[in-house]
């Protein structure tokens, strides 16, 4: 059984033998452990544009499936809308409840990463 350490949780790891015995001489040749230098590799991830990004789509998600309309989802991501190439003067009549077309409906999807948009 492994050992317990406060605050820490552990992660099983299958690798094939070769890549972990080479990854294990790399770790003696650089002076540092494999846990060192996989932890430096998951911060790397974490800290990386890719996450933040991966992050506010997530959240762009959840909030799109809480909006009860186009509207208020413009308005939520309005700047977002107006980054991935959405007219500010169309953005804004879409806030005011002007209905999108069928075209303009796929783009907000794509840009906010969504499945679906709301009806109304």
């Amino acid at each position: 059984m492994s050992e317990k350490r406060n605050g820490q949780e552990l992660i099983r790891l299958y690798l094939p033998a070769e890549m972990k015995e080479n990854f294990k001489l790399y770790c003696s040749l650089k002076g540092t452990t494999m846990s060192e230098q996989i932890k430096g590799f998951i911060n790397s991830l974490l800290s990386s544009k890719e996450f933040s990004y991966l992050l506010e789509q997530k959240l762009a998600k959840h909030q799109a499936s809480e909006v009860d309309s186009i509207k208020e989802l413009i308005r939520q991501n309005y700047f977002q809308l107006m980054d991935g190439g959405i007219n500010q003067q169309r953005l804004q009549e879409l806030a005011f409840g002007e209905k999108p077309s069928a075209k303009e409906r796929e783009k907000i999807k794509k840009i906010l990463g969504l499945d679906e948009l709301p009806e109304n």
